[in-house]
C-alpha cells in the first residue's frame, strides 16, 4: 500500500491552476496516493513539515499499478524542499541510523503487521469465519518489541533528533497500537470490533519506551491527527466493509 510520486518539472510557474512566470511560485508536486495506506500518510505527514505543496490524486492500490515506495518520497521531500537536513541529516553516520529504522519499518514492522492484518484480498481476517494467524501476531508482537529496544536511552527512533524515521513509524504503530474495549482488544484507532469477529493485536501496555515515544511522536509531528485521522477512517470502512 504506497504512494506514487512522479519527479516534478518544476522550469514552470503556476498561477490559478495554470502554469506561468507571473504567479512566483513553484508548480505543486503530484501525489497519487491511498488514504488508508499508513506510509502514504507518512509521506504527507513529511510533505506538511517542509513546506510542500501537495496536489494530491487518491488512487486504487488495488488495480496493480506500479507504485514508487513511500520512504523514498520522504527523503525526496526533505532532500529537495526541507530549510535543513534535521529530518534526514546528510551527515553519513547520521543518515546510516535513519535509514536503518526505516529499513526497519518497511522490512520488519510494517511488513509483519500486513502479514498479520493484510493480504492482497486487503483483510482476510475481517472476514467471519477467519481466525487470525496466532504466528503472524507473535512476529508482530516480536517487532513490536525490537522498536522499543531501539528506542532504550534515546528521545527517537534513530536517536536523539526526530527524523523521518519517526514519522514512518508513528504512522505505522497507529495502526497497531491497542486498548480494551467490551473484554476484547480493538485498534485504539477506532476499529470496531463487533459480531463474532474477534482480532488480537499487540498489548503496547508491555512496551513502555514504544508507549512513552508513541505519545511524544503525535504531538511533535505537525499536524499528526489532522493528515493521519482521515486515513484511519478509510482503513477503517475498509475493515468494515470486508466483515460481512
Amino acid at each position: 500500500m504506497h504512494s506514487f510520486l512522479p519527479i516534478p518539472q518544476e522550469n514552470g510557474m503556476i498561477s490559478g491552476g495554470r502554469v506561468g512566470a507571473e504567479s512566483g511560485k513553484k508548480m505543486p508536486v503530484i501525489m497519487y496516493f491511498y488514504p488508508a495506506s499508513p506510509p502514504c500518510r507518512a509521506a504527507m505527514l513529511v510533505a506538511r513539515a517542509v513546506g510542500v505543496d501537495l496536489n494530491t490524486n487518491h488512487t486504487d492500490i488495488t488495480s496493480g499499478a506500479q507504485l514508487t515506495p513511500d520512504r523514498a518520497i520522504m527523503g525526496y521531500f526533505v532532500n529537495q524542499y526541507a530549510k535543513d537536513d534535521s529530518l534526514y541529516p546528510k551527515d553519513p553516520k547520521k543518515r546510516a541510523m535513519v535509514d536503518q529504522k526505516l529499513y526497519f519499518d518497511i522490512g520488519t514492522l510494517y511488513q509483519r503487521f500486513l502479514n498479520y492484518f493484510v493480504s492482497t484480498n486487503l483483510m482476510p481476517i475481517a472476514w467471519k469465519g477467519m481466525k487470525p494467524d496466532a504466528e503472524a501476531l507473535e512476529k508482530l508482537e516480536e517487532a513490536v518489541g525490537y522498536l522499543n529496544s531501539y528506542l532504550e536511552g534515546q528521545g527517537w527512533v534513530a536517536g536523539e533528533d526526530i527524523s523521518i524515521a519517526d514519522y514512518a513509524i508513528a504512522v505505522t504503530m497507529s495502526n497497531i497500537e491497542v486498548r480494551e474495549r467490551a473484554g476484547r482488544l480493538a485498534l485504539v484507532t477506532d476499529l470496531s470490533v463487533q459480531g463474532d469477529l474477534r482480532i488480537v493485536l499487540p498489548d503496547l501496555s508491555k512496551y513502555k519506551n514504544v508507549e512513552i515515544w508513541s505519545t511524544k511522536a503525535k504531538t511533535a509531528i505537525p499536524h499528526f491527527e489532522e493528515i493521519n485521522r482521515p486515513g484511519v477512517n478509510m482503513f477503517k470502512q475498509v475493515y468494515e466493509s470486508k466483515k460481512n
